[in-house]
């Protein structure tokens, strides 16, 4: 009976070690290694982006991502969502 609990704990921490990629050592990508698309899509961020945590570079390009994974409905029901949470945030 231990021996399975320790088999699916085993399993979990390594389909969690795949699914976050800092957690086995992978290092957040550096600006130079940005392919063209992902360093126009941050130029604004170009002088910090080495600078920024491991965590936040990883998260931004995770984001990246998914909006280029998104239809054109859904980003613009993203930017929707975005201007009520920033109105509301400023009426706080």
């Amino acid at each position: 009976m231990r021996k399975k609990t320790w088999l699916k704990t085993g399993w979990l921490a390594l389909s969690l070690a795949a699914v976050v990629p800092w957690a086995h050592g992978q290092a957040a990508p550096s600006w130079q290694s940005l392919s063209s698309a992902q360093q126009e899509a941050f130029s604004q961020m170009r002088q910090e982006w080495d600078e920024l945590p491991p965590e936040r570079r990883l998260k931004l390009l995770q984001g990246y991502s998914r909006w280029q994974n998104m239809s054109p409905e859904q980003r613009s029901r993203a930017r929707e969502e975005y201007k009520k949470s920033r109105k509301a945030q400023q009426a706080q």
